[in-house]
């Protein structure tokens, strides 16, 4: 088994991984918010699909997280690949009152057999809203 960072956590990774392993996260950086789908494992998945719920609205304040192609059928996601979408502001998303506890049901084909692996990942984005940062100057 060989170690692999994981957000703050590290995480054992059988070296002979049978199944991809995708999830979602969502990042605070500069201000702003995103949320990234990633396959963390050496395999790819296929057919990945992922609904929020409660659903929250992108960084337009319009369209809803579902609409975006991304999260409703990502035919391939490469071993490590990473795809975030902008949210926009922290303080724009909490001033327009988004939902701050979200779960991400997650769904995707796992073998050449293809097995559907389904799990749920729970997020509180609370832990955000009071956060300082500093904006880094475009070069």
């Amino acid at each position: 088994m060989r170690p692999r960072t994981l957000g703050a956590r590290l995480v054992r990774v059988d070296e002979r991984e049978s199944d991809p392993h995708v999830i979602v996260d969502f990042d605070f950086e500069d201000g702003s918010l995103f949320v990234a789908v990633e396959n963390v494992s050496s395999l790819p998945a296929r057919d990945v699909k992922v609904a929020f719920s409660p659903s929250f609205r992108l960084a337009d304040g319009r369209r809803e997280i579902g609409e975006l192609e991304l999260f409703r059928r990502l035919r391939f996601l490469a071993p490590g690949k990473r795809i975030r979408a902008y949210l926009g502001e922290a303080s724009a998303f909490f001033g327009r009152g988004e939902p701050t506890e979200i779960a991400a049901h997650v769904e995707y084909l796992t073998t050449a057999a293809r097995h559907r692996h389904r799990h749920v990942i729970h997020h509180d984005l609370e832990i955000y809203r009071d956060l300082g940062y500093i904006r880094r100057s475009l070069p």
